[in-house]
């Protein structure tokens, strides 16, 4: 770099920019190349000289005592002397900076500080010959580098970049000296001269060396290698890693962290886990992050840590990063084991295609488990995982491959509330009642309790039905009649499901038929009517009421089962009594007088069913209760002629009801 040198000009030019080429001690003209060869010479002066050597390497080294002595000792020789000058700068300064100013008032310390600075000044801001000749015999890369961070810290950069021309840093022995230099590179942004300082190893304060770099180097591949260095050294013993877990928590570059915790923890400091993760691992790129993680894993891991690894690894988006993770763990041959929670964590991660849970879950297999807890993920993937119903196919077939069973509180969640698989639902049940260890016995009452409360649509459900039943779970007789009597399906639906329940054994109540007369004959099903009878089966009065007045069955067997339904009761046809409402009046009277008074089937139809109660042995021009009060039935008809319907006309006609006068 070049200098101006007032003291020195050129014979050749006149010019006096100068270069210094230390190895050659020798100054060359930048202007004409001329060289003068630096010597020393005999001025009267050799022994001060000397002594102000004294005081700046004494100051270089922060021995303050002995350096305030010869500094005493320059002051008698000639206080005015440019050197004395330099040394009482160069100790004053450094004894305000560090404290050191034992017998000394601080604030006339830095008075005379002031002073001497501006004597040094007073004719020129540029350097002097006397004073020239005293840096000249200093002769000392020490005492050099010392007043650069003197003159630097005064703002004199004239002064500072003089003596740095002289300095070979590699010869600088003061740490102290050496902390200065570096504190003055990095805020010049010198990078070369960082470099330089940092290279001279055996004489910096590695930990101090490594602070400013941490927080005062810019960011950069540079920054990166020269802290490894520094580490590589030994800044940091173990114990001492919060240094570099603040640095972690910074703004510097992920390139930038990753080669620094790859040295540190070469190094063999132990970083805490959820820094790195945080910090390091989640920006790594996938080969930096397999360095690392490599690194990691050459020490023993707590179980703790191993856990934050497993989330970590679970919440990645790229199954590479996840598959790098766990590829780490397993390559590491630590003993680590498994958890239900990790593993759902893995399987239930939707962002990760499923082919690539796949390969995660056969990594998954290879760490410390056991069946239970893959019968556990199990169940909990069939209730909750949230993929397309293939992939759940796919995916729970694969996790299902070493088990013999799923919990069976899971499986009954999912078939009474999971609609996840939709149409694929029954197939779903086939599957698992596929495995091995599943025992038809753990639900017996599946069947019955999915009827009345299952959550799926009605086409899902009538397929799931017919699976439980298929697999060998039945129905209790008085689950399915309340299904058969209250359900809002179709009717063909519960005929299929009647006659699959009673084909897997389900046993039918007696008052069945009975049940479903007294709440659906307005919905009333042929082929249901048929199923539920039995030649044991019982009925209520209600039951054939109803059925009569009510349902629509086929009429050339309707009056026939109406005579059976009422010889269970053992009473004639139709000769039962019934309320009814007809007309806004309310009447007690015979079933087969409301039957007349009401039915809408056709007249051919309602004339059999009529014959047939009155073959039976009903009367029909018996008395009636209108509104409390008794009256014949053919004199009820005749007041209410005008009202009735034309079938209940043509029927009263038929049997001759209608009276010939009101007297009758």
């Amino acid at each position: 770099m070049a200098i101006t040198n007032y003291n020195k000009k050129c014979t050749s030019c006149g010019g006096n920019k100068w270069e210094y080429l230390k190895d050659l001690k020798i100054w060359v003209c930048r202007y004409c190349g001329a060289q003068v060869e630096r010597h020393e010479e005999y001025d009267g002066l050799y022994t001060i000289k000397n002594v102000v050597r004294q005081v700046i390497l004494d100051s270089a080294y922060r021995r303050m005592e002995q350096a305030d002595r010869n500094l005493s000792e320059c002051q008698k020789i000639n206080s005015r002397y440019a050197g004395t000058l330099v040394a009482g700068i160069c100790y004053r300064l450094i004894a305000a900076v560090n404290g050191s100013t034992t017998g000394h008032d601080p604030k006339a310390l830095l008075g005379q500080l002031r002073r001497d600075y501006q004597q040094l000044t007073a004719e020129s801001q540029n350097i002097s010959d006397d004073e020239s000749a005293v840096y000249e015999f200093l002769d000392s890369s020490d005492a050099w580098a010392t007043l650069a961070t003197v003159f630097n810290t005064l703002g004199d950069e004239q002064r500072c970049e003089y003596l740095l021309t002289l300095t070979d840093l590699s010869q600088v022995f003061s740490k102290e000296t050496n902390k200065s230099l570096l504190r003055f590179a990095l805020k010049k942004s010198r990078m070369e001269l960082v470099q330089q300082i940092l290279a001279n190893r055996d004489n910096i304060d590695l930990q101090d060396s490594l602070n400013q770099m941490l927080t005062g180097c810019p960011d950069g591949e540079q920054k990166g290698g020269m802290i490894a260095g520094i580490l590589t050294a030994g800044a940091l013993q173990p114990g001492e890693e919060s240094l570099l877990e603040d640095y972690l928590s910074g703004s510097d570059s992920p390139q930038t962290k990753a080669h620094i915790t790859l040295a540190a923890i070469s190094a063999g400091l132990t970083l805490h886990m959820e820094i790195l993760l945080r910090e390091v691992l989640s920006f790594a790129e996938l080969p930096v992050l397999q360095e690392l993680l490599q690194a990691v894993f050459t020490r023993r891991l707590y179980d703790g840590e191993v856990e934050m690894l497993m989330q970590f690894a679970a919440a990645q988006k790229d199954p590479e990063r996840c598959l790098a993770v766990l590829d780490a763990m397993i390559s590491s041959q630590q003993f680590i084991s498994l958890n239900v929670r990790q593993a759902q964590e893995f399987l239930c991660n939707t962002q990760l295609p499923i082919q690539s849970r796949t390969e995660i879950l056969q990594r998954l297999k290879g760490f410390t488990s056991g069946d239970r807890l893959w019968e556990t993920v199990a169940g909990d993937y069939l209730c909750n995982g949230k993929d397309s119903p293939e992939d759940r196919t796919n995916l729970l077939q694969k996790i299902c491959a070493d088990i013999a069973s799923i919990p069976a509180r899971d499986f009954e969640k999912y078939v009474m509330k999971c609609a996840l698989d939709g149409e694929e639902k029954a197939d779903r049940i086939r599957f698992v009642f596929s495995l091995p260890g599943m025992n038809i016995g753990f639900f017996r009452e599946l069947a019955g309790n999915y009827l009345q409360k299952g959550m799926d649509l009605p086409s899902i459900r009538t397929t799931v039905l017919h699976q439980l039943l298929d697999s060998g779970i039945s129905i209790d007789g008085a689950t399915l009649m309340d299904y058969v009597c209250h359900s809002s399906d179709a009717p063909d639906s519960k005929v299929e499901l009647v006659q699959l329940a009673v084909k897997n054994g389900t046993a039918l109540r007696a008052d069945a038929l009975s049940s479903y007369l007294e709440v659906c004959a307005g919905n009333f099903s042929p082929e249901l009517f048929v199923l539920l009878y039995s030649d044991s089966c019982s009925v209520t009065q209600k039951a054939i009421e109803n059925y009569v007045l009510l349902c629509q069955d086929s009429p050339a067997v309707k009056a026939k089962n109406a005579c059976v339904l009422a010889s269970r009761m053992g009473i004639p046809l139709g000769s039962t009594l019934c309320q009814i409402r007809h007309n806004g009046t309310k009447l007690n009277c015979l079933l087969a007088h409301a039957y007349l008074l009401t039915t809408k089937e056709p007249v051919n139809v309602a004339s059999a069913m009529l014959q047939t109660m009155v073959d039976a042995g009903t009367r029909l021009n018996t008395d009636i209760q209108v509104d409390g009060k008794a009256k014949k039935f053919s004199k009820y008809v005749t007041e209410n002629k005008a009202s009735l319907s034309d079938i209940t006309q043509q029927l009263c006609q038929e049997h001759r009801l209608f009276a010939r006068f009101f007297g009758f």
